[in-house]
């Protein structure tokens, strides 16, 4: 059976059209790859093929799509829940593990090709008429190849294992996608780590890793050497494999076939258990329906509040706001400090610095919960109920825009109450709201 869910998984993100655009989207981004990387980096003497300026460039790539591959690996047991097929698969005599790793293995086949495109497109971006020849080296094929399989494969392993048994265990797809944003909030967090070796070792991209790995180097090692398979390098790869293996393993023992857990169930009992009245003795209230403009208007704000306290009350969403004032507070660290110079934390340099790692958040933010907050009565199985109601089509889709709208603005308040508590933490007490009210609301909030 392992070898039948591994072809099943095959065939169907084949059939997929966003395997291919994923593909597309990591070969068009690698052509311009190192330029992507290293804008504004000087890199000397060191020539831009060779296998650290690649290895580098590989790793900046994988770690800002790594939620590529949580829409990829997350969904393989969740779909089943989804489509509501688990009790057709569960009620043959299949097992865990030939269920669980043919899943697996069929979707992790599937990310290392997309994913391949990073290696085809920065292979392919050498020969590029814009790039100038003095800046390369002869092209070898191994300069690519190693650098893809020594520092991007262990690190689509241990994210494809995080995401899958997250997905398998949660069966919630907003869960699934915000590992995405807490790896790269790993990330982010080891650049606050003052020990070089332990910053290293804890890279989930091996960018550190990498400069600690070289850093003895000479311009020609730079340009002719490979990337090292021991020392820190080899530490960081067994960790991280290491740490994906321990994470599959525990996803392993938690999972079972059932289609209905024991949470779920005891809580379905529990409902049981209360007794209803034998007859309904209050009289309901007439009611006269309207539809003027008056009314129209009132359920476009009330739908709007309710679709913005409806996004509020995820978890997913907290955890993503988290995240955001986590990377914030890591790299505020050196606010304001230029050539070892410490400056006050004036109200520009707080716009810039919360500007500068909001934009990503605000994005993610876009791209989850507009399709979320579009389509949550299907989610429930409650849209052919809500869809035959009087209920104007216009008033529908703008509530949800206005929402979303909403929950943006919170945020932007929130992130203005953050930089106004750093600055009294740190003695500054000239906050210019105004400022605060110019640089988000008025430049940030209408894009």
């Amino acid at each position: 059976m392992l070898y039948e869910f591994f072809i099943f998984e095959l065939k169907y993100r084949l059939k997929r059209p966003e395997t291919y655009f994923f593909f597309l989207l990591l070969f068009l981004l690698s052509l311009v790859g190192v330029e992507f990387v290293f804008q504004g980096i000087d890199l000397g003497l060191v020539k831009k093929n060779s296998p650290l300026v690649i290895a580098k460039a590989m790793g900046a790539i994988t770690g800002l799509s790594m939620i590529i591959g949580s829409m990829i690996m997350g969904v393989p047991v969740l779909r089943d829940f989804q489509y509501d097929i688990t009790s057709l698969i569960y009620v043959n005599p299949i097992s865990k593990k030939d269920y669980l790793l043919g899943r697996f293995l069929g979707s992790f086949v599937v990310l290392f090709c997309i994913f391949s495109g990073v290696l085809w497109g920065m292979m392919l971006g050498e020969f590029m008429p814009w790039n100038d020849p003095k800046e390369f080296l002869p092209f070898q094929f191994i300069n690519y190849l190693q650098p893809f399989l020594w520092v991007v494969l262990p690190t689509l392993f241990f994210g494809a294992s995080m995401f899958f048994a997250t997905g398998a265990l949660s069966k919630n797809l907003m869960v699934v996608y915000t590992q995405g944003v807490v790896i790269f909030v790993l990330f982010m967090i080891t650049k606050g780590i003052t020990n070089e070796t332990f910053q290293a070792l804890l890279d989930p991209f091996s960018l550190t890793t990498l400069t600690k790995a070289s850093k003895e180097w000479t311009v020609m090692d730079r340009n002719a050497l490979l990337i090292p398979v021991s020392g820190i390098m080899l530490l960081n790869k067994l960790f991280w494999i290491g740490l994906g293996i321990s994470v599959l393993t525990i996803g392993y023992i938690k999972f079972k076939l059932m289609v209905v857990n024991e949470r779920a169930f005891n809580r379905k009992q529990k409902q049981k258990v209360k007794t209803l009245p034998d007859t309904f003795t209050k009289q309901l209230p007439s009611v006269t329906p309207v539809y003027h403009r008056k009314a129209q208007f009132v359920q476009l704000l009330l739908n709007a509040w309710f679709h913005s306290i409806s996004i509020l009350k995820l978890k997913s969403f907290w955890a993503i706001i988290l995240c955001c004032f986590i990377i914030i507070l890591v790299n505020s660290v050196s606010l304001g400090t230029s050539y070892g110079v410490d400056s006050y934390p004036t109200t520009y340099l707080i716009i810039e610095e919360l500007r500068e790692m909001s934009i990503y958040f605000f994005m993610i933010i876009l791209v989850f919960y507009s399709g979320e907050i579009m389509w949550k009565e299907k989610d429930v199985k409650f849209d052919l109920i809500y869809d035959a109601t009087p209920f104007s089509s216009f008033v529908n889709v703008s509530s949800r825009f206005l929402g979303l709208l909403l929950i943006y603005a919170i945020v932007m308040v929130s992130l203005v109450a953050a930089g106004i508590l750093f600055q009294t933490l740190n003695g500054y007490y000239r906050y210019e709201l105004d400022v605060y009210f110019f640089g988000f609301f008025l430049e940030l909030f209408p894009f």
